[in-house]
């Protein structure tokens, strides 16, 4: 039997989506409003404009934060909070407003699952699995819940938070191919971290099948690494530290090398570089925001086109 030290224990976030799992489109609709207004509220005004639900405003209030999008201030004497574009969300308005490249929503990921005391960190973390179904992922979150969590959740909550994981990121099998009218996709799907096999109702882990931007893996190394100046990690952190790009990304050791040497092949000028730490592989990075790695990645496209 195991114990948990209740200082280890940290509260979790449950119900802020609105039982609403990200779709196409909103995170580019809500960071454009939020520029061009005096920043996003979630309110019934914001829905009317934007064509959304009352409970979907909210959520998307809550989708534009966690995935980094946008940050919140208060203003004025009631200190009201809005929504505003942060430094990354001010970056994809310029450079990918419809967040068509796959850079910016790997970033956009990145942020999320690093979001400590959520079903998405869990996941991506904890959960090793690499094949399951529905109940076997919700038994794991509840488990986890019940020895990790400051604050209790019912069943029905935890419930809740898997299935708008699972929406979020699976994507149908190959031969199952997805309906292109369906309004309730989720631009994570993309990503290609998770397969659904409607047959048999299970899921599995799956590698990309697109080429990660490195600018992408950079970014999720630098979130490691914490903030500013250089960063120097060991590879095999990179597999399976806790927020490591292999954990976030679902890449074995061999695909992170290869990303790592794309790393230092692309931007040895900017620092990147392998040495040996002894008997260990490390990486040397220039630790930045991902609205930086954004700007790089575009910076190199134009340069190569």
């Amino acid at each position: 039997m195991t114990t948990t030290v209740e200082g280890s224990k940290e509260r979790f976030e449950f119900g802020k989506h609105a039982t609403f799992h990200l779709r196409e489109g909103w995170l580019s609709k809500g960071m454009r409003d939020a520029d061009k207004t005096a920043g996003f509220v979630a309110d019934l005004d914001t829905a009317d404009r934007l064509g959304l639900g009352s409970r979907m405003v909210k959520s998307l209030a809550f989708w534009l934060e966690a995935t980094g999008v946008t940050r919140a201030v208060e203003v004025g004497k009631s200190k009201k909070k809005v929504m505003l574009p942060s430094a990354f969300g001010r970056a994809l308005i310029e450079l990918d407003p419809y967040l068509e490249f796959s850079a910016s929503l790997w970033m956009a990921h990145v942020n999320l699952a690093n979001r400590t005391g959520t079903v998405w960190n869990w996941f991506f973390n904890d959960f090793s699995m690499r094949s399951f179904d529905r109940e076997a992922c919700s038994g794991a979150f509840v488990r986890h819940i019940r020895e990790r969590a400051k604050n209790p959740a019912t069943l029905n909550t935890t419930q809740r938070e898997i299935n708008c994981l699972l929406a979020l990121y699976a994507r149908p099998a190959a031969a199952e191919a997805a309906d292109p009218e369906d309004a309730t996709v989720s631009p994570f799907r993309s990503l290609g971290v998770l397969m659904r096999n409607f047959e048999t109702g299970t899921y599995e882990r799956t590698r990309p099948l697109d080429k990660i931007p490195v600018e992408a893996f950079l970014a999720a190394v630098s979130a490691m690494c914490g903030e500013g100046g250089v960063g120097t990690i060991r590879l095999s952190e990179l597999v399976g530290g806790r927020n490591a790009p292999g954990r976030l990304m679902n890449l074995d050791g061999d695909a992170v090398n290869e990303l790592v040497e794309r790393a230092v092949s692309d931007y040895a000028e900017d620092g990147v570089e392998i040495a040996l730490l002894g008997s260990d592989r490390v990486i040397t990075t220039p630790v930045l925001p991902p609205e930086r790695w954004l700007k790089k990645y575009f910076q190199k496209a134009a340069s190569s086109a």
